[in-house]
């Protein structure tokens, strides 16, 4: 590979330099689209600066394993230099140079497909109340909404029906016996327990507290596993 293109809104760490490194030709050009040169963009041979934190109008959704979706924007508070180059803008002329078509988002997409579905409904700051999306005039009065501070709230996904039932006295033991098969007595040997992040990702919290901060693990020439 000749030429790499690194987006800053990528996370940092999701792919580490040494897989990216073996990709590459010995004289590829590696481009950063970053306002800083920093993680990734300390590799590259060009930095093109891109908008910097409140620079630019950014769509703040909320996390995957979040109970509700919800949208809204956090608007540019400060003034871009004249003649910034939007890292998108970049990404697309160079598709179209290599023959690929990246068509531009349309303005007031998701307004519109938001409006088209009606589902959930907004919170208004202004008036500290909710409201339906449903009632939203067109795409004018919901950017309207969305410029003062709404945030668009989905409905509730419906819960999977099942069935339970309690086990009988005595099942569970062999029902696990069938899943794992007669329990027999394996060897042991010494394992450690990490102590050091090895990866090019920030460690686990998770794991920060259990090894680094707490006494809750012994040692780890005391530490024993089985091993198949």
């Amino acid at each position: 590979m000749g030429l790499l293109l690194l987006d800053a809104t990528v996370a940092e760490g999701l792919v580490p330099w040494t897989r990216l490194e073996r990709a590459l030709a010995s004289d590829a050009l590696v481009v950063s689209l970053s306002p800083f040169r920093a993680g990734l963009g300390e590799k590259a041979t060009l930095l093109i600066p891109g908008p910097a934190p409140l620079e630019e109008s950014i769509e703040l959704e909320g996390p995957a394993d979040a109970p509700f979706a919800t949208l809204a924007f956090a608007p540019a508070l400060l003034s871009p230099p004249k003649d910034l180059a939007l890292p998108e803008e970049i990404l697309r002329d160079a598709a179209t140079a290599a023959g690929l078509s990246l068509p531009a988002p349309a303005a007031g997409a998701r307004a519109a497909a938001l409006l088209a579905a009606k589902r959930g409904r907004l919170y208004d700051p202004a008036a500290a109340s909710f409201v339906p999306t449903g009632d939203v005039a067109d795409a004018n009065a919901l950017g309207e909404l969305f410029a003062r501070g709404a945030c668009w709230v989905d409905d509730a996904a419906p819960e999977a029906k099942g069935r339970f039932a309690f086990l009988r006295s005595g099942e569970a033991p062999r029902l696990l016996e069938a899943a794992l098969g007669t329990p027999s007595a394996l060897p042991t040997s010494l394992a450690s327990l990490p102590r050091v992040a090895v990866c090019a990702a920030p460690p686990s919290l998770l794991l920060t507290k259990l090894t680094r901060e707490t006494a809750l693990f012994n040692a780890p020439a005391a530490a024993t596993c089985a091993r198949a």
